[in-house]
């Protein structure tokens, strides 16, 4: 690759990291299964280096390499670290140097991420194995030079990216949520609605989401994005055009501020990154993990000139009802038979979803004050096999994709429900919000709640 400037490296490797979705004899599988996307994503069955499995890479004896890894799978994050007797230094990251520091223990590479090494290779003959936590991806054997050792470059050219105004700059909220609720008609080519950020879930079948940014940044001002990861997994977050400075982490520690296009949000981490509003056009920010951002978690995010005219198309009017249509006010989020219609409603910093861990043994869920209550704008309860997918604080009623939750109902908290308690299958579970204590909304309103379930479970068993 060209430089600016010179590196001080003589010696330079790419290594790039792939998980292959094949069987046994080489055949193609499937490469997303709804099962797997509503978790960390589908993964391969084949690991390779440079489309190599075991790969075996030659490096002089002695010298200070610099190896570029390339993360080129579209699901798995590996725990890179090496074994053996090296000697080993970052001195970059997704394309921006950093201060070098030493490599550590390991370091969590997500899809589409990108680490700069420099590594001291040990005497000729030597081994080192590059590994995925305990798992080895391959080896980097040291072969003869006749070069004398050299010392260690100095740190690379910085990127000229502007730097953020932070005494000044504008806070964006970014709630990555896990919503699970698998949509019918999902034959006529529309994926499943799994994630969703601000309480919209992108659909990757409708062209005009774009049209539709979930923020709006202006002409040279500095902002702070608060992304807060709402699942029980990881979400490499990627913006595209611009790059931002990682602040700070509530999980972990940063060692320095750095600027990268990619940052990988741990499970229920809250993290702080900046960035200046300086390339014009409507950029896509979503997660790395193609299952996820197939199923929901994208979004777009346009610079504006603030003078500059809005010739935008006018987003469509909220619907609350399921199956009335494509999706609310501002979200992309219409599925199936019909949308969401919750986006406007569910936007802003609200207590989020936790992803159920399937392991667990089922649990009935609590309500509030041992009362059902109605959600904000009302529940309307849904027919036999339907969706009950409402505003914020509503119940959210979804069927399982995989067969080991086929046919039975799965309730969770909708993004607008106070606290984190979780549902198992055949819990109901109401979150209070400003309705009296037994009040439910729409079909059966001013009855009690245990005739209108018992309606609606009769309803159920008659038809199956």
């Amino acid at each position: 690759m060209e430089e600016r400037e010179p590196t001080g490296f003589k010696h330079e490797r790419t290594l790039s990291l792939k998980n292959w979705h094949v069987d046994e004899q080489g055949n193609f599988v499937e490469f997303s299964v709804p099962r797997e996307a509503a978790r960390g994503g589908t993964a391969g069955r084949l690991i390779t280096i440079n489309g190599q499995p075991d790969a075996v890479v030659e490096m002089p004896a002695g010298q200070i390499v610099r190896v570029r890894l390339l993360n080129l799978d579209n699901t798995l994050t590996y725990r890179i670290n090496l074994k053996g007797d090296f000697e080993a230094r970052i001195y970059a990251l997704d394309g921006n140097p950093i201060t070098p520091r030493p490599l550590g223990k390991d370091y969590w590479l997500g899809p589409g991420m990108r680490i700069c090494l420099a590594i001291r290779m040990p005497a000729a003959g030597e081994e080192l194995s590059l590994r995925d936590g305990s798992v080895r991806l391959g080896t980097l054997r040291s072969v003869a030079s006749s070069e004398a050792p050299g010392d260690w470059p100095p740190a690379l050219p910085a990127n000229p990216i502007a730097e953020p105004d932070l005494a000044n700059a504008e806070k964006i909220n970014f709630n990555f949520e896990w919503v699970g609720s698998v949509s019918v008609n999902t034959e006529n080519g529309k994926p499943p609605s799994l994630w969703q950020i601000n309480g919209q879930a992108w659909d990757i079948t409708d062209k005009t989401c774009s049209d539709r940014p979930i923020a709006t940044l202006k002409k040279g001002k500095s902002y702070i994005f608060e992304l807060k990861n709402m699942t029980q997994y990881q979400h490499p977050i990627h913006l595209h055009g611009m790059s931002f400075k990682v602040l700070s982490s509530n999980r972990h520690k940063i060692p320095e501020q750095y600027f990268t296009d990619t940052y990988l949000l741990g499970k229920n981490e809250r993290a702080q990154v900046a960035l200046v509003a300086d390339n014009p056009g409507t950029w896509m920010f979503h997660c790395h993990v193609i299952d996820h951002m197939e199923t929901g978690l994208m979004a777009a995010i346009e610079w504006r000139d603030a003078s500059a005219a809005d010739h935008r198309p006018q987003p469509r009017p909220a619907l609350h009802a399921p199956g009335a249509g494509a999706g609310g006010a501002g979200g992309c989020i219409g599925r199936g038979a019909g949308g969401r219609g919750a986006g406007a409603a569910r936007r802003g910093d609200r207590a989020g979803l936790q992803l159920p861990d399937q392991r667990q043994r089922p649990q009935r869920a609590r309500r509030n004050g041992g009362h059902s209550r109605g959600g904000a704008g009302g529940q309307q309860l849904p027919a036999a096999g339907q969706h009950a997918v409402c505003d914020a604080g509503a119940v959210q009623h979804v069927r399982r994709a995989d067969r080991a939750f086929a046919g039975q109902p799965r309730c969770v908290r909708g993004p607008g429900a106070q606290g984190r308690d979780r549902a198992e299958p055949g819990a109901i579970l109401y979150p209070g919000v400003s309705e009296p204590p037994g009040a439910v909304r729409g079909r059966g309103a001013g009855r009690g709640v245990r005739a209108i379930l018992t309606e609606f479970f009769r309803a159920r068993r008659a038809k199956a």
